[in-house]
């Protein structure tokens, strides 16, 4: 009964080591280590934590992968992890992900869609993709800036709903 109850206690312990503190103070070293020219460390915690789920840190890494920045260049694992940020909310992974339909890269190129994400990018506060959206919309016509607008209400919508399920 002893061994178990240290068991269970060893675990709680190890538990409260990995919870969030410890992944944002990661996050924070990662960022101080990209701010330092260290790439390779940044990439490191960056990895980790888009493996256990951080959807900043997967806008991150997706940012090395598109460029080739300490690993090879590999738009399409750049895309899916810019499309894991965006989904999570994150507006720098929606801009980028915008970036990506607009472009072509590591997907096929779509407007629409570039403009949804650069919607919904702008109105969470990114900068940079209220200039993309006002550019992007002088090249389309109402009804494609129509039909981005609605996947971008649509989009709110269901992010809505998944939060305020149990």
């Amino acid at each position: 009964m002893r061994i178990l109850a240290n068991t269970l206690a060893a675990a709680a312990m190890l538990s409260i080591a990995m919870s969030s503190p410890a992944l944002e103070f990661s996050l924070a070293e990662a960022q101080a280590a990209w701010q330092r020219g260290d790439a390779e460390t940044a990439r490191q915690h960056w990895q980790a934590l888009a493996d256990q789920g951080d959807a900043a840190a997967s806008n991150n890494l997706g940012h090395l992968y598109e460029n080739g920045i300490g690993v090879e260049r590999d738009v399409g694992k750049s895309f899916a992890l810019y499309q894991r940020a965006a989904e999570a909310g994150i507006a720098t992974g929606q801009f980028n992900l915008g970036e990506a339909y607009a472009r072509g890269l590591g997907t096929q190129q779509d407007t629409v869609e570039a403009l949804k994400w650069y919607m919904l990018a702008a109105a969470g506060g990114d900068s940079d993709a209220t200039a993309a959206v006002e550019r992007l919309q002088q090249r389309l016509n109402l009804d494609e800036i129509g039909e981005a607008t609605l996947r971008a209400l649509d989009w709110r919508r269901d992010q809505h709903k998944r939060k305020s399920q149990p």
